[in-house]
């Protein structure tokens, strides 16, 4: 659990080879190589007031229940967006797993702000519905994160290879198939 929750603390502390982060740390002793991004999107019910919009913009989210990953001292969307719009939500619940955030917007218990490529399946289904936030959208950008002066094994190059080359790829492909639905 220590190494999901703190990747960056684990690599120099030797316990992990790689990590893959969205907001690495800058630290000298962290080499970061770019992957590839995605986007987030606000996720609803399709009986949500807000789904028969285009894009949501952060002031519609005003006392709305957000559904975040714990802790939500960390949540993108309260603290890189809604906090300095000055937008205040209702009630904030802290769901560890991504299905259970799925469900609970399904059933129309809240909203989330989730990776367009983690809820694809239920966006084609239409069991929730996906919305861009605000005009150009939220997107972040992936690493590869490793210690800088640790030599790289010749699996770990082809593991980065990989990592650089399929995950675009597999992003692209994930992407194609939500903005279907």
């Amino acid at each position: 659990m220590d190494a999901t929750q703190n990747p960056a603390e684990q690599l120099l502390a030797g316990k992990l080879d790689v990590a893959v982060m969205y907001c690495p740390p800058e630290h000298n002793n962290l080499q970061l190589s770019p992957l590839c991004e995605d986007e987030l999107l606000v996720v609803m019910s399709p009986d949500h007031r807000l789904a028969a919009r285009r894009r949501i913009q952060p002031s519609d989210l005003a006392g709305e229940t957000l559904l975040v990953y714990p802790p939500r001292q960390e949540s993108t969307l309260i603290q890189k967006i809604l906090v300095p719009a000055g937008v205040e939500l209702g009630r904030v619940m802290e769901i560890p797993l991504t299905e259970a955030i799925v469900e609970m917007v399904a059933a129309c218990a809240g909203v989330a702000f989730l990776a367009c490529w983690s809820v694809s399946p239920h966006l084609q289904s239409q069991k929730i519905v996906g919305r861009t936030l605000g005009n150009p959208g939220f997107r972040r950008s992936w690493y590869a994160v490793t210690l800088r002066n640790r030599p790289q094994t010749a699996y770990m190059t082809d593991f980065l290879n990989l990592l650089t080359l399929e995950g675009p790829k597999h992003m692209n492909r994930l992407y194609a198939t939500a903005e279907t639905a």
